[in-house]
């Protein structure tokens, strides 16, 4: 996976104390899948996210400036970045999206629009900008921002929110947000002209229903890593916590492994981005700084309290196990009835 590149996030306004709707009550049909142990973690994981359909090629037959062609992208590059969203959706226990191709239009002006403007990244997208339409400034106004990747690349750099300036992981957020149904996708690909325009995403993530009453999730709350196992790949130094209408002032969460504790320093508490939210980033990883490979499986006791839902305060405790998918573990029914051999 590749993040070296540069996110703009966008601030939805109307959500800021906005008061929404409290939770429907809870479905009879499951939320999301089940990654409660290992082998459906990893089941999930290798399906959804190491699939071979995670390879489409981008097939973009845009321009950069002067020409200014917008172009198109392959249905399977776009359905692909919809599956890696709903990858991580499904893993955090909520409803998936389905790909907008009306949102998908604009978001590729937007995306010719940041690919033109080098170096820049604004959710403004004012009429100076080069590539400009009123059709790509609208989707930037309510979408995720990349430079230097794209497809479903961008959407792990979303996840995974980080640099210092991604403190509140807003990005993430928007990604995992429940009520969200529908969104779009714009991507260019790399083009050299003398110097390199570089690849670039935009993803619309504020549809219709922003602000439609919150659903029922699977475990009462989001979180990522999400309650169960996780694949180190898709765990990052930044945990979330979120739940809709909380209020997260006076909260404090606390981590053991292992039976030990372990040091994490709290982030943010901001209620902007999606759902209100806590984030911490666990001791000694950089916001930079990839997950390490575990040697083996490593459980991760989370424990939150003083969260104020409703005028009550609430506490949560959730297990979170990092593993290698790549690595097989050693269980007695692994070996019980191989047969005996005699010398």
């Amino acid at each position: 996976m590749r993040f070296l590149f540069r996110l703009s996030l966008l601030c939805a306004l109307a959500l800021l104390g906005a008061a929404r709707p409290l939770p429907a009550a809870p479905s009879a049909a499951p939320l999301g899948s089940d990654v409660s142990t290992r082998a459906a973690a990893l089941a999930l994981f290798n399906a959804e996210y190491r699939g071979p359909s995670a390879a489409a090629p981008i097939e973009w037959t845009g321009q950069p400036a002067p020409t200014c062609v917008i172009g198109t992208t392959s249905a399977a590059f776009r359905a692909a970045t919809i599956q890696r969203i709903n990858y991580f959706r499904a893993a955090a226990g909520i409803s998936p999206v389905s790909l907008s191709e009306e949102y998908s239009l604009k978001a590729q002006a937007a995306a010719l629009m940041v690919q033109a403007n080098l170096g820049t990244l604004s959710h403004s997208m004012p009429p100076g900008w080069p590539c400009h339409t009123s059709a790509g400034q609208e989707a930037g106004q309510k979408s995720n921002l990349a430079q230097g990747s794209n497809g479903p690349d961008a959407i792990d750099g979303y996840m995974f929110d980080y640099g210092e300036g991604n403190k509140d992981a807003g990005h993430r957020r928007w990604l995992l947000f429940p009520q969200t149904q529908r969104m779009g996708t714009g991507d260019t690909a790399t083009i050299f002209r003398g110097i390199p325009y570089s690849e670039t995403n935009v993803l619309w993530v504020m549809d219709d229903q922003i602000n439609a009453p919150d659903p029922a999730v699977r475990d009462g709350f989001v979180a990522w890593p999400p309650q169960g196992f996780a694949p180190y790949q898709v765990v990052f130094p930044r945990w979330s916590f979120s739940v809709a209408n909380a209020n997260f002032a006076a909260a404090t969460v606390s981590v053991t492994s292992g039976g030990q504790p372990v040091q994490v320093a709290v982030e943010s508490r901001d209620a902007g981005y999606g759902n209100p939210t806590l984030v911490w980033r666990m001791a000694g990883l950089g916001a930079s700084t990839s997950w390490p490979k575990p040697s083996a499986d490593t459980p991760y006791q989370v424990t939150i309290t003083g969260v104020q839902v409703g005028g009550e305060s609430r506490s949560y405790s959730y297990s979170v196990t990092v593993f290698d998918p790549d690595k097989s573990v050693f269980t007695p029914t692994s070996w019980a009835y191989l047969p005996l051999v005699r010398r």
